[in-house]
C-alpha cells in the first residue's frame, strides 16, 4: 500500500483524481450499484451534452453579433 500511495504523490492533480475516480467506480461496482453507477454516468453525459450544447448556442449568438458590430465599425470607419 506504501508503494501505491507514493505513486499517487507523484501524480498530476489530473491523474490523481482519475485513479481515483476509477476506483470509486470499481468499489461501486463490486458492492453491487453497478446500474447506479451506469445511470449516473449517462446523466453526467447527457449534463455535458447539454452544457456543450449551450456553449455553441452562445458562440453562435457572439459571432453573429461580432459581424454585426464589425459591420458598423466599417461604416463609422468610412463615415469619418
Amino acid at each position: 500500500m506504501l508503494q501505491d500511495s507514493n505513486d499517487i504523490c507523484k501524480m498530476s492533480l489530473k491523474e490523481q483524481r482519475q485513479t481515483c475516480f476509477a476506483r470509486l467506480i470499481s468499489a461501486l461496482r463490486a458492492a453491487g450499484y453497478g446500474g447506479m453507477v451506469d445511470d449516473v454516468m449517462i446523466c453526467v453525459t447527457e449534463l455535458q451534452r447539454i452544457t456543450l450544447l449551450w456553449e455553441e448556442l452562445w458562440t453562435g449568438v457572439l459571432m453573429e453579433h461580432l459581424d454585426e458590430m464589425t459591420k458598423k465599425e466599417k461604416m463609422n470607419s468610412r463615415a469619418k
